[in-house]
């Protein structure tokens, strides 16, 4: 809640900033709420994990503190967090490290000739690697948004990291959830291709870490079918950006689907 709750205010707040009637003092007073309640809660789940290591949580609990911890860095002009979230990002203990967050890298078995990433939560269940790309689109909007200003800093586009590979990950959930149908149901379309044809390296989540509770360990070995086909909010981001922003002319091929599929685009579990 921490993580989820903090950027999305945080967020808002740096959008109100310019608004005539909210005052100094309020300004002032919100922002250091942001600092005490949710900062505060944000790292120390990034340096502690909660007492577990640092595989323990799924992406989606790092994403979205990494998220909130920027957007708050941002809001409250603090360099020292951003930096934060920006060394995290590249080379962290948790899921949020982009090294973590991707477990494999292949092409597009249907032969576009595109490079699709395997998501660290793709074996768990197909919602939360939709979460988890979701969120990742909004950690990299936030602090592509912030490189507008800072463009000397490089290390802020993370969309570009390791040659766009958060675009290599959003095609691989996006495949793993496309069909050649319209309706987010898929009661009209088919899948694009049989899960187990989707390329994907075993994951061994949490087997012989230093967790003190030694049965929550998984052995992934192929895609999950768990929640397949319910397409959930958060393409746009992987779209637009690519295509419009960037204006590259491929890479984004399903997410484009999953974005055409779904707009206008609205909450989870639409």
């Amino acid at each position: 809640a921490a993580g989820v709750q903090g950027y999305t205010f945080a967020n808002a707040a740096e959008i109100m900033q310019t608004y005539n009637n909210w005052t100094d003092k309020d300004k002032s007073d919100f922002k250091q709420w942001m600092l005490d309640v949710f900062a505060k809660k944000n790292l120390d789940f990034l340096e502690k994990h909660g007492g577990q290591c640092g595989d323990h949580y799924w992406s989606n609990w790092d994403l979205v503190s990494l998220s909130s911890y920027l957007a708050i860095g941002i809001l409250t002009e603090k360099d020292d967090m951003v930096n934060y979230v920006v060394n995290y990002f590249y080379n962290g203990v948790g899921n949020g490290y982009i090294g973590k967050l991707i477990r494999g890298t292949f092409t597009d078995p249907l032969g576009s000739g595109e490079g699709i990433a395997q998501n660290q939560e793709s074996g768990r269940d197909q919602g939360h690697a939709q979460m988890s790309a979701a969120v990742t689109a909004n950690l990299c909007q936030i602090a592509y948004t912030f490189y507008q200003d800072n463009k000397d800093v490089a290390r802020l586009d993370f969309f570009a990291a390791n040659n766009n590979a958060i675009m290599k990950m959003g095609e691989y959930v996006a495949l793993s959830n496309a069909t050649d149908g319209v309706k987010n149901d898929n009661s009209d379309g088919t899948w694009l291709i049989d899960i187990a044809k989707i390329p994907f390296k075993e994951y061994q989540y949490c087997i012989n870490c230093t967790c003190k509770d030694k049965n929550h360990g998984q052995d992934h070995k192929m895609v999950s079918d768990d929640g397949r086909g319910e397409v959930r909010p958060g393409w746009e981001i992987f779209y637009t950006h690519y295509a419009k922003i960037k204006g590259l002319t491929s890479g984004y091929k399903y997410a484009q689907m999953l974005a055409d599929k779904m707009r206008p685009e609205g909450g989870a579990g639409e």
